[in-house]
């Protein structure tokens, strides 16, 4: 596949400004975070819904580079690049945006030379709620971990792809729709299921970012955590959304 910078010299900008939320995602091991995830808000507060429903064909291309490279700025300026615990910095970007991902990366890297925040410790995910060609995709993942970018895939089970994509790819964390965990220890069903994620076992995967509030989120984590036996399962159950600014 050939670059197609004509159509990304030509996207139209986003017609707001946008900031970054941090959700922290501790790994309950160690109480430590284990990486923050960068959350799109716009510039006056409108939240992720907000500022998404204004992304167009036309802007695609354009609001996913910005969501990259306001990411890295703003966790550069908070102070992430040199926290002790050494966090990875999560950010969501959307393939369908990518259209050669060597030559779509290169604001990212710009401004990570330009930060000096690592390679090694930014992340990106994305989400199956958009069909999208698996080749290509494949190609972007594959990419990018070859650049030394950690990969996930979020809200596993809920897309278009499934275990079709995880048979051709293994990226290097894995976050499960929370209808797929809901009640995991009285289902046999959902145990089945989740048994054939059987490859990320014994891998430093999550398995599940609990992100809603209450008591019911902490009796997932705890009987999740108890049946698929996992040191590294990490969680994030907070009373109220953390946000750092």
């Amino acid at each position: 596949m050939t670059p197609d910078c004509s159509r990304c010299r030509d996207s139209a900008p986003l017609a707001m400004d946008i900031t970054m939320a941090f959700q922290p995602i501790f790994n309950v091991s160690t109480g430590q975070p284990h990486t923050y995830e960068a959350l799109v808000r716009g510039g006056n507060g409108e939240g992720a819904g907000e500022v998404l429903s204004r992304v167009t064909d036309e802007t695609r291309y354009s609001f996913d580079q910005l969501c990259r490279t306001t990411a890295i700025r703003t966790a550069s300026g908070l102070g992430l690049k040199e926290a002790d615990a050494a966090p990875r910095l999560s950010i969501n970007f959307l393939p369908n945006a990518v259209y050669e991902p060597r030559a779509c990366i290169r604001q990212t890297l710009g401004v990570a030379m330009e930060t000096g925040f690592p390679l090694n410790r930014i992340m990106f995910e994305f989400t199956e709620n958009e069909r999208m060609d698996t080749d290509h995709l494949l190609n972007i993942l594959r990419t990018y971990r070859s650049m030394g970018f950690a990969t996930a895939i979020d809200d596993f089970g809920a897309g278009y792809a499934g275990m079709n994509l995880l048979a051709a790819f293994q990226p290097d964390f894995i976050k499960l729709d929370m209808d797929l965990i809901r009640g995991i220890d009285a289902d046999e069903t959902k145990k089945i299921v989740v048994d054939e994620c059987d490859c990320v076992k014994g891998q430093d995967f999550w398995k599940h970012q609990f992100s809603d509030k209450g008591k019911d989120d902490k009796i997932d984590a705890e009987s999740l955590n108890a049946y698929l036996a996992i040191i590294n399962f990490v969680s994030s159950v907070f009373d109220e959304e953390i946000t750092l600014t």
